[in-house]
This record gives structure tokens, C-alpha cells and sequence, in this order.
């Protein structure tokens, strides 16, 4: 059962809508990503997304995606400076470095050790990101494999759908495994949504379990 942890400072009540479970599929073979352990590869978008936060007087949208092995997927408006340590997680809004992004699963993940990362368009609206069987890195205890994907809609909404990942467990009154972040970051982190964030150090929402979506609309990026 999930034992409640104490919640990261300054942290708001989640706005991000859970869905009827939906899973995106390919028309055509998608693309297969090389990514190495705790590297990125760029991907150039069938679409400009727009990563802005509500306020849209300074709007912000991408033609490009840097996707990380660890599960999320960062954007940048000019040359990008790849995350340093992108295995370790945080609560957001990440504000040691320049960032904005979306958080489908972040955490310490290892393809190298097993599963594949694609690419996909569904729909001329929709860009997919998918992480399959994608394993845990050396060291995470207990080890397991999640295979998810994160959707990114022309309109500014972002989906992450969840088809199978590990459960959450208390194994104390103050913590929780797995370690874990999903939400969405725009403006280097002057706004935000945050579903979950369980690190070493704080824990905030819940993990999400198989045969769960979410959908955090560009608005509720606040």
C-alpha cells in the first residue's frame, strides 16, 4: 500500500488529468534511437511544438527534441547544453541548469541494458516518443523495466501513457521506491506541472501504474 511521504516545499496540488488508459501505435515502422547510457540524441520535430507555460507573451516552441535515456525529453532555443548528471532526479522545477522538457518517466534508466527507445508520428498532431522494456540502471534496487510513451501534441498538451511500470512501494513511513518524476518544465522552470516526484530526499503525488494515461494541457503548465 502507498504510505504518504512528506511533501517537496512549495509544492501545489497536481492539476494533471489522468485518462482512460490509450496506447499509440505506429502506421509505419518507427524509428529506432541509439542512446547510450545517460546520453541524448536529437530528434528534429514533424511539427513546431510550443512549450510556453500560460503566460504566452513570451512564447516558446521547439523544432527540435534532445531525448534522454532517462525517460524525458528536453527542448531548447538555441545551442543545447546536454543535462549533466541526467540520471539523477529532481523535484521540479529543475533550476540548477537552463531547462525545459517533459518528464514521462524520469529516472536512472539504462537501455544499453535492455529495451529500445522509438520514434513515431500517429497522427499529423501528434509526435511519440516511446521507451519499451526500457531497463533500470546498474545499481537500482530493485531492478525493473518500463515501457511507456510520451506524446507530444501540436497544441501545446503533453500525454504520457503508461503500459507497463513498476509499482509503487512504501518500504518505510518515509519512503517510497520507485525513485521517479513526471511532469512538464517550460521557461527554464518558471512553470511547471509536476504528477509525481519521489527522490531520495522528498515525495510528492504518486507513480503512475500500468494501463494509465495522463494529459497535462499547455494552460495548466503554470
Amino acid at each position: 500500500a502507498y504510505l504518504p511521504l512528506v511533501t517537496a516545499p512549495g509544492a501545489t496540488p497536481p492539476v494533471a488529468t489522468s485518462l482512460p488508459f490509450t496506447w499509440e501505435t505506429p502506421p509505419i515502422t518507427p524509428t529506432v534511437l541509439a542512446i547510450g547510457s545517460s546520453g541524448y540524441v536529437t530528434v528534429p520535430l514533424s511539427f513546431v511544438f510550443p512549450l510556453s507555460g500560460v503566460d504566452t507573451t513570451g512564447a516558446a516552441s521547439y523544432a527540435f527534441a534532445y531525448i534522454y535515456a532517462d525517460g524525458f525529453v528536453a527542448f531548447s532555443e538555441g545551442t543545447h547544453t546536454a543535462v549533466a548528471t541526467p540520471g539523477i532526479t529532481q523535484c521540479l522545477p529543475i533550476l540548477s541548469q537552463s531547462v525545459q522538457g517533459v518528464f514521462g518517466w524520469w529516472a536512472d534508466l539504462n537501455p544499453a541494458l535492455g529495451g529500445v527507445i522509438t520514434t513515431f508520428q500517429p497522427a499529423s498532431d501528434r509526435f511519440v516518443i516511446q521507451y519499451d522494456a526500457v531497463a533500470s540502471a546498474a545499481g537500482v534496487t530493485p531492478a525493473y523495466t518500463t515501457t511507456f510513451q510520451i506524446v507530444l501534441h501540436a497544441n501545446g498538451d503533453v500525454g504520457f501513457n503508461y503500459l507497463d511500470v513498476p509499482d509503487a512501494v512504501a518500504t518505510s513511513l518515509t519512503s517510497l521506491t520507485p525513485r521517479v518524476v513526471v511532469g512538464a518544465q517550460a521557461r527554464a522552470g518558471l512553470f511547471r506541472n509536476q504528477a509525481a516526484c519521489i527522490t531520495t530526499t522528498h515525495g510528492y503525488g504518486r507513480p503512475p501504474h500500468d494501463a494509465e494515461s495522463i494529459l497535462i494541457k499547455r494552460e495548466e503548465v503554470y
